[in-house]
């Protein structure tokens, strides 16, 4: 789903899946024996679905933050002083007022 982009420890999965269903956020959908393995299937409960969506708009305003605050230093870069030898400093990447959440 993530074209390779994502790719988790078998061990990090299932923590992670028996975590959402502990929460209420997934519960188990369905099992099936494939190749002589045991396939389990989840599914989002409302509130996982809630809960993505909530934090999708978390990360998509964070990601807005940062885009923001780049195009701010890009333009403070422009307007330097005339002969001053050097490009203004940026803030710290602390400075970005962006709120952590969970992961």
């Amino acid at each position: 789903m993530s074209d390779g982009e994502v790719q988790l420890r078998v061990g990090t999965l299932y923590g992670v899946l028996d975590r959402l269903s502990a929460d209420g956020l997934t519960v188990l959908d369905r099992e099936e024996v494939r190749q002589g393995r045991l396939r389990r299937y989840y599914r989002l409960t409302d509130d996982g679905v809630a809960a993505l969506d909530a934090e999708a708009e978390r990360m998509a305003a964070g990601a807005g933050a940062a885009k923001r605050r780049i195009a701010e230093g890009r333009r403070a870069g422009t307007d330097a002083a005339p002969n001053s030898g050097a490009p203004p400093r940026p803030e710290p990447p602390t400075a970005l007022g962006l709120a952590g959440g969970r992961a």
